[in-house]
């Protein structure tokens, strides 16, 4: 569908295939220093999803029709079997996929699966309210006219993700200290997906940046199984 709009750079020599989904308001860029550790045994895929970086930056996608996207990039580019690392908002991706039946094993890194608000956001949206007063949060400040409709857009579509159709085995990587995503959305995950489990690393929202080695070693642990 819109493949042809990617920007992707691949890099390595290996006989596995990876492909990095980016998370909101980061592209290609985000995992690159990281993947240096996995040049030796996979081809790695970073893509700049559409809204981001150097690929269209005019459309407005769903989560489906992302999940659409990033499917037809896999096919037309003849990626056999990758296994998909997806942080954040490339998770809500990433699940969206697993929902529609796509094939490919996944894992999601501080995924918000489940909206839950903090009180601090509540209190916002309480305050929008009753007297009109918007307090946009800093990702929706910081992002284009563009982005501000996607993400609109895809939180929506999250809240309607059934869970149930998730038949396939799910890792879930999650930051113990994590203030973005809090802990208790990937617990909550866990138990709605049947074939899910959770390997928790002791840093925040961008854990392959605080546990990189462990993270290397689950993930190559997973992407053998």
């Amino acid at each position: 569908m819109y493949y042809k709009d990617i920007y992707y750079l691949k890099r390595g020599n290996g006989t596995k295939n990876i492909i990095f989904l980016h998370g909101w308001g980061w592209d290609s860029s985000q995992f690159l220093a990281y993947t240096n550790l996995f040049l030796a045994n996979y081809n790695v895929y970073l893509i700049d999803l559409p809204g981001f970086g150097k690929s269209d930056k005019d459309v407005v996608l769903s989560l489906n029709d992302y999940s659409i996207c990033v499917d037809d990039f896999i096919k037309n580019n003849n990626i056999d079997n990758p296994l998909i690392i997806a942080h954040s908002f490339g998770g809500r991706i990433a699940l969206k996929m697993s929902e529609k039946g796509y094939d490919y094993k996944t894992i999601l890194i501080s995924t918000p699966g489940f909206d839950l608000k903090s009180i601090n956001v509540k209190f916002k949206l309480l305050l929008n309210r009753l007297f009109n007063i918007k307090l946009p949060s800093k990702d929706y400040k910081n992002a284009s006219f563009v982005q501000r409709q996607i993400m609109n857009k895809c939180i929506l579509d999250t809240k309607s993700i059934d869970f149930s159709k998730i038949n396939k085995q799910i890792l879930i990587i999650h930051g113990k200290y994590d203030k973005v995503v809090k802990p208790k959305v990937a617990k909550m995950m866990k138990r709605k997906i049947k074939n899910a489990s959770i390997v928790w690393i002791k840093g925040e929202h961008f854990p392959y940046l605080d546990e990189p080695i462990k993270l290397l070693k689950v993930i190559n642990y997973y992407a053998n199984l």
